[in-house]
C-alpha cells in the first residue's frame, strides 16, 4: 500500500433508507380522457363563430337554451325554434376509444350523413320524435344536422387541419356564456353613512333637498322667449280695415252693397203630347192566336164567321161611343 492510499477497511458503509429520497407526487397525472382532436365546423355561422373546439372536454351539448347557472358542461347554443332546449350530446367513449353522439329526445331529430356517402338529403335520423337514441359513433368528416344548421366533424389523431383551425377569436364558437358587464349602480345614500343619521328631522330635510335637486336637473328647460314683440293686431287692422270704431286713425272705406240678384223663374211645364197609336200590323205567324185561327180554317185577309161575311176590320171605339150601348167607349 502506498502512502496516501485508503484501504478497503477504512471505507464507510451506507445502508438504503427510503426517507432520504426526493419527495414526489405519487398521484398519476390527470388526463382529459380524450387522446384525439375533435372539432365541429359549421357550414354557416352559429352566433359569432363557426368552429367549436371540444378538445379539452369529454362532453359537449347542443341546444337552444343557454347553460344553467353553475353548469360546467359546455354547450353549443343554436338559437333556432326547431332545436330543442337540450337537443343532443357528443361525448368521448373511453371504452370504445371514439367520439359518439346521442339524441336526447328532440322533437325534430338529429341527422347524420356519413363521410363519402352517395346518399343525398339530411341523412339518417338517430331516433323518432321525442325519443332518445342509442349512441352513434362519429367518424371523420361526418355531417351532423340540427334543423337547418349543419356541422362537419373533424377528428384527428395528432394535429388539427387548416380547415378546423380558427384564424381568429371571431371564428371560435363560445362553449360557455360570456359574462355580461354589470352596469355601475347609482350611488345611494344610506342612513348609516349619512351625516344626519342620528337626527331623523335633519335626515328627512337632507333627503328632500337631494330629491328636489335631482328633479330640477331632469326637468326640461323652458323655451327661450322671443327677442322682438310682433303686434299682430296692428298688422290685421292694416291689412283688413273695417269701420272707424274698429280701426281708429284709419279712414273708413265706403262700399255700396248691391242687392242680391233675383232668383231665376221656375221653368214652364210643357204639355204632354197626345198619345199616338201605332199603325195596325198583321199578326205574326208565330202568334198563338194566329196559329189557332189557321187551324180552324181561317185565311189571312178574310173575315171571321161561318158565312165569311163577318167583320174583317177591328172595332172603332169612337163609333161605338155615339151609340146608346153600354160598354166600351160609352160616354156619361
Amino acid at each position: 500500500m502506498e502512502e496516501g492510499e485508503i484501504g478497503e477497511a477504512r471505507l464507510p458503509v451506507y445502508e438504503y433508507d427510503p426517507s432520504l429520497e426526493f419527495p414526489r407526487d405519487s398521484t398519476p397525472p390527470k388526463t382529459t380522457g380524450s387522446a384525439r382532436v375533435a372539432r365541429f365546423v359549421a357550414r354557416t355561422r352559429v352566433g359569432h363563430g363557426r368552429i367549436a373546439l371540444v378538445d379539452e372536454h369529454d362532453e359537449v351539448q347542443f341546444g337552444r337554451d343557454a347553460l344553467p347557472q353553475g353548469t360546467t358542461t359546455p354547450r353549443i347554443r343554436i338559437k333556432t325554434l326547431e332545436v330543442s332546449k337540450h337537443h343532443a350530446t357528443v361525448y368521448w367513449d373511453a371504452e370504445g376509444q371514439h367520439w359518439a353522439i346521442v339524441d336526447m329526445g328532440s322533437m325534430h331529430g338529429t341527422f347524420i350523413l356519413p363521410a363519402g356517402s352517395a346518399a343525398e338529403g339530411r341523412g339518417q335520423r338517430l331516433s323518432a320524435s321525442r325519443a332518445a337514441s342509442i349512441p352513434r359513433k362519429i367518424s371523420h368528416l361526418d355531417s351532423i344536422r340540427f334543423s337547418t344548421i349543419e356541422f362537419v366533424a373533424h377528428i384527428h389523431d395528432d394535429l388539427p387541419c387548416a380547415e378546423c383551425s380558427p384564424q381568429s377569436l371571431k371564428d371560435e364558437i363560445p362553449l360557455f356564456p360570456s359574462a355580461k358587464p354589470v352596469a355601475d349602480a347609482p350611488p345611494t345614500t344610506s342612513l348609516r353613512t349619512h351625516p344626519y343619521a342620528r337626527d331623523p328631522k335633519k335626515a328627512l330635510s337632507a333627503l328632500k333637498r337631494e330629491m328636489l335637486h335631482s328633479s330640477q336637473s331632469t326637468r326640461p328647460s323652458a323655451p327661450a322667449p322671443a327677442t322682438a314683440y310682433v303686434d299682430r293686431s296692428a298688422m290685421r287692422r292694416a291689412n283688413f280695415p273695417a269701420s272707424a270704431a274698429d280701426a281708429p286713425g284709419v279712414a273708413p272705406i265706403r262700399t255700396t252693397l248691391m242687392p242680391p240678384p233675383p232668383p231665376p223663374p221656375p221653368p214652364i211645364p210643357q204639355p204632354a203630347p197626345d198619345p199616338v197609336s201605332q199603325p195596325p200590323t198583321p199578326l205574326a205567324s208565330t202568334n198563338i192566336g194566329h196559329k189557332l185561327l189557321m187551324k180552324q180554317g181561317w185565311q189571312p185577309g178574310t173575315s171571321l164567321g161561318l158565312d165569311l161575311n163577318g167583320r174583317a176590320e177591328p172595332l172603332d171605339g169612337q163609333e161605338l161611343a155615339t151609340t146608346h150601348r153600354r160598354g166600351l167607349g160609352m160616354t156619361k
